[in-house]
Protein backbone atom coordinates (compact mmCIF):
# COMPACT_ATOMS: atom_id res chain seq x y z
CA UNK A 1 0.00 0.00 0.00
CA UNK A 2 2.80 2.41 0.90
CA UNK A 3 4.51 1.63 -2.40
CA UNK A 4 1.41 2.67 -4.29
CA UNK A 5 1.09 5.89 -2.28
CA UNK A 6 4.76 6.69 -2.89
CA UNK A 7 4.39 5.93 -6.61
CA UNK A 8 1.28 8.13 -6.83
CA UNK A 9 3.14 10.98 -5.14
CA UNK A 10 6.10 10.55 -7.50
CA UNK A 11 3.83 10.68 -10.54
CA UNK A 12 1.98 13.69 -9.16
CA UNK A 13 4.99 15.76 -8.10
CA UNK A 14 7.52 14.70 -10.74
CA UNK A 15 5.34 14.33 -13.83
CA UNK A 16 1.89 15.81 -13.55
CA UNK A 17 2.62 19.10 -11.76
CA UNK A 18 5.69 20.04 -13.87
CA UNK A 19 3.78 19.15 -17.05
CA UNK A 20 0.84 21.32 -15.98
CA UNK A 21 3.20 24.14 -15.05
CA UNK A 22 4.88 23.78 -18.43
CA UNK A 23 1.48 24.00 -20.09
CA UNK A 24 0.52 27.13 -18.12
CA UNK A 25 3.86 28.98 -18.28
CA UNK A 26 5.44 29.08 -21.72
CA UNK A 27 8.86 30.15 -20.39
CA UNK A 28 9.23 27.30 -17.87
CA UNK A 29 10.71 24.12 -19.33
CA UNK A 30 10.91 21.37 -16.68
CA UNK A 31 13.28 18.44 -17.16
CA UNK A 32 10.53 15.89 -17.77
CA UNK A 33 12.98 13.29 -19.10
CA UNK A 34 14.54 12.93 -15.65
CA UNK A 35 11.08 12.72 -14.11
CA UNK A 36 10.07 9.96 -16.51
CA UNK A 37 13.34 8.17 -15.71
CA UNK A 38 12.72 8.35 -11.96
CA UNK A 39 9.07 7.25 -12.19
CA UNK A 40 10.04 4.46 -14.62
CA UNK A 41 12.69 3.26 -12.18
CA UNK A 42 10.15 3.23 -9.36
CA UNK A 43 7.68 1.24 -11.46
CA UNK A 44 10.41 -1.21 -12.53
CA UNK A 45 11.50 -1.67 -8.92
CA UNK A 46 7.92 -2.20 -7.81
CA UNK A 47 7.26 -4.80 -10.54
CA UNK A 48 10.58 -6.58 -9.91
CA UNK A 49 9.99 -6.66 -6.17
CA UNK A 50 6.45 -8.02 -6.54
CA UNK A 51 7.67 -10.75 -8.94
CA UNK A 52 10.48 -11.75 -6.59
CA UNK A 53 8.08 -12.01 -3.68
CA UNK A 54 5.64 -13.90 -5.85
CA UNK A 55 8.21 -16.61 -6.72
CA UNK A 56 9.22 -17.11 -3.09
CA UNK A 57 5.69 -16.96 -1.70
CA UNK A 58 5.57 -20.68 -0.94
CA UNK A 59 8.76 -20.73 1.12
CA UNK A 60 9.02 -17.26 2.63
CA UNK A 61 7.02 -15.90 5.51
CA UNK A 62 5.10 -12.88 4.30
CA UNK A 63 3.45 -10.13 6.26
CA UNK A 64 0.01 -11.50 5.40
CA UNK A 65 0.75 -14.82 7.07
CA UNK A 66 1.75 -13.14 10.32
CA UNK A 67 -0.97 -12.29 12.77
CA UNK A 68 -0.71 -8.53 13.08
CA UNK A 69 -3.32 -7.00 15.35
CA UNK A 70 -5.44 -4.25 13.87
CA UNK A 71 -5.66 -0.90 15.56
CA UNK A 72 -8.98 -0.56 17.29
CA UNK A 73 -9.38 2.85 18.91
CA UNK A 74 -11.63 3.13 21.93
CA UNK A 75 -14.59 5.45 22.20
CA UNK A 76 -12.93 7.31 25.09
CA UNK A 77 -10.26 8.46 22.62
CA UNK A 78 -12.97 9.94 20.39
CA UNK A 79 -14.55 11.76 23.32
CA UNK A 80 -11.18 13.00 24.55
CA UNK A 81 -10.17 14.15 21.09
CA UNK A 82 -13.51 15.95 20.64
CA UNK A 83 -12.99 17.78 23.94
CA UNK A 84 -9.43 18.61 22.94
CA UNK A 85 -10.68 19.96 19.57
CA UNK A 86 -13.23 22.21 21.30
CA UNK A 87 -10.56 23.48 23.70
CA UNK A 88 -8.21 24.05 20.77
CA UNK A 89 -10.84 26.05 18.90
CA UNK A 90 -11.58 28.12 22.01
CA UNK A 91 -7.92 28.89 22.71
CA UNK A 92 -7.26 29.71 19.08
CA UNK A 93 -10.32 31.99 18.88
CA UNK A 94 -9.72 33.86 22.14
CA UNK A 95 -6.03 34.53 21.46
CA UNK A 96 -6.50 35.77 17.92
CA UNK A 97 -4.74 32.85 16.26
CA UNK A 98 -7.19 32.53 13.37
CA UNK A 99 -5.00 34.79 11.24
CA UNK A 100 -1.47 33.47 11.65
CA UNK A 101 0.02 35.58 8.89
CA UNK A 102 0.84 38.48 11.14
CA UNK A 103 4.61 38.22 11.07
CA UNK A 104 6.98 36.06 13.04
CA UNK A 105 7.66 38.68 15.73
CA UNK A 106 3.98 39.23 16.47
CA UNK A 107 3.30 35.46 16.50
CA UNK A 108 6.27 34.93 18.83
CA UNK A 109 4.83 37.61 21.11
CA UNK A 110 1.38 35.99 21.08
CA UNK A 111 2.75 32.51 21.76
CA UNK A 112 5.12 33.89 24.39
CA UNK A 113 2.24 35.49 26.30
CA UNK A 114 0.04 32.41 26.28
CA UNK A 115 -0.54 30.67 29.60
CA UNK A 116 1.21 27.30 29.77
CA UNK A 117 -2.01 25.27 29.77
CA UNK A 118 -3.24 27.00 26.61
CA UNK A 119 0.10 26.45 24.91
CA UNK A 120 -0.05 22.77 25.86
CA UNK A 121 -3.56 22.50 24.41
CA UNK A 122 -2.42 24.09 21.14
CA UNK A 123 0.70 21.96 20.77
CA UNK A 124 -0.88 18.65 21.81
CA UNK A 125 -3.74 19.07 19.36
CA UNK A 126 -1.46 20.10 16.49
CA UNK A 127 0.85 17.16 17.15
CA UNK A 128 -2.00 14.64 17.62
CA UNK A 129 -3.97 15.79 14.57
CA UNK A 130 -2.32 13.58 11.92
CA UNK A 131 -1.78 10.45 14.07
CA UNK A 132 -5.40 10.48 15.20
CA UNK A 133 -6.55 10.81 11.60
CA UNK A 134 -4.37 7.89 10.52
CA UNK A 135 -5.46 5.64 13.40
CA UNK A 136 -9.15 6.27 12.87
CA UNK A 137 -9.18 6.08 9.09
CA UNK A 138 -6.90 3.07 8.72
CA UNK A 139 -7.74 1.31 11.96
CA UNK A 140 -10.68 -0.90 12.77
CA UNK A 141 -13.39 1.52 13.77
CA UNK A 142 -17.02 1.70 12.74
CA UNK A 143 -18.32 4.06 10.09
CA UNK A 144 -20.19 6.40 12.50
CA UNK A 145 -17.04 6.83 14.58
CA UNK A 146 -14.98 7.51 11.45
CA UNK A 147 -17.51 10.12 10.32
CA UNK A 148 -17.50 11.74 13.76
CA UNK A 149 -13.69 11.94 13.79
CA UNK A 150 -13.70 13.28 10.22
CA UNK A 151 -16.19 15.96 11.27
CA UNK A 152 -14.06 16.89 14.29
CA UNK A 153 -10.93 17.11 12.15
CA UNK A 154 -12.59 19.18 9.44
CA UNK A 155 -14.35 21.47 11.90
CA UNK A 156 -11.06 22.28 13.61
CA UNK A 157 -9.19 23.18 10.42
CA UNK A 158 -10.30 26.86 10.32
CA UNK A 159 -8.98 27.32 13.86
CA UNK A 160 -5.53 26.07 12.83
CA UNK A 161 -4.95 29.21 10.78
CA UNK A 162 -4.58 27.23 7.57
CA UNK A 163 -6.69 29.66 5.54
CA UNK A 164 -4.34 32.59 6.08
CA UNK A 165 -1.12 30.71 6.78
CA UNK A 166 1.61 29.98 4.28
CA UNK A 167 1.51 26.36 5.44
Amino acid sequence: MLRMIFLAQAVLYLLLMPALHDYMDLVYKPPLFLSVLVVGSLVAGYVLCSRLHGSRAATAVTARSLSIPDLEPRIIVVVGFAILAVLYAYVSWTNGLLNRRQGSEMMADIYGNLPLIELVILRVYEIAFIPVAVVFFFGRSSLPIRLLVAFILLASLPFMGIEDSRA
